[in-house]
């Protein structure tokens, strides 16, 4: 018992010689002095637009007329057509 009444009390002694270094004391007494900030939602400067809701026909609808544009810009595109490689017999020995 004498043992943990002695942790005890150091513990305490060092708890009330403990203390922040100059600067970051200075602070906390700022800190404290200053009336606390009151921050409210409606004051934010960025309001992220919300979409309107999309029904299951519309997005078929959108996507029947994307499919529809992409298969016309891909039927006006010319293909390309692959050109058969030029073999030729060389006259010389080969090495």
């Amino acid at each position: 018992m004498a043992r943990q009444e002695r942790i005890r009390k150091n513990a305490e002694l060092n708890y009330q010689k403990a203390h922040l270094p100059e600067r970051m004391e200075m602070h906390e007494q700022k800190k404290k002095q200053e009336p606390p900030k009151e921050t409210q939602g409606a004051d934010y400067a960025f309001r992220p637009t919300i979409n309107d809701l999309v029904t299951a026909e519309q997005f078929k609808k959108a996507q029947h007329k994307f499919n529809e544009k992409l298969n016309k810009k891909k039927s006006q595109k010319v293909l390309t057509r692959p050109k058969s490689p030029d073999f030729h017999k060389s006259v010389g020995k080969p090495l």
